[in-house]
């Protein structure tokens, strides 16, 4: 791997593989993307150490990283040996997204891209209108074998309340 990792000029993998599977040297990648940040947590860390840019995308209305399970006692532990006086330490704990952290972090030097190409207008027009403000616009259009005529249909559900 030390030496393959040179010849390949793009590597797409999961941020807990990166540890496992590149050299552990600081800046040697022009640029590292974690997609999908909201759903990575500060185990993503070592993959930005890698990278002389970042680019971190993700989104905070989206499902942030689980806690659950992990004992808080030790987290606090953790928090006061590894990371006191570290700026945003209070960002850095498992329930806390890379993104969340970069948001705060990098807060002057964000952009929201407003065109949605992954769904057809009907399906994310509900979380266009309720989340994003109507600042996003719906740009996918489906090719003829993917159309289904009405995209959504409403169904009754009896004895539901909700």
């Amino acid at each position: 791997m030390l030496d393959a990792y040179r010849a390949v000029p793009c590597w797409i993998m999961p941020h807990w593989r990166v540890s496992e599977t590149l050299p552990p040297e600081i800046g040697k990648f022009d640029l590292v993307i974690v997609d999908e940040a909201s759903q990575s947590n500060i185990w993503a860390l070592p993959c930005l150490l890698r990278g002389a840019k970042v680019l971190i995308v993700g989104d905070e209305k989206q499902v942030a990283p689980d806690g659950f399970g992990l004992a808080e006692d030790r987290i606090i532990d953790f928090k006061d040996r590894f990371l006191k006086g570290q700026v945003h330490a209070d960002q850095m704990t498992p329930e806390k997204s890379l993104y969340d952290l970069a948001r705060v972090a990098f807060a002057g030097d964000m952009v929201m891209l407003r065109e949605h190409f992954r769904c057809v207008a009907p399906i994310i027009e509900f979380s266009r209108r309720e989340f994003y403000g109507d600042a996003i616009r719906p740009l996918r259009v489906p090719r003829a074998s993917e159309r289904l005529d009405p995209p959504l249909v409403d169904v009754l559900v009896r004895g539901a309340t909700r």
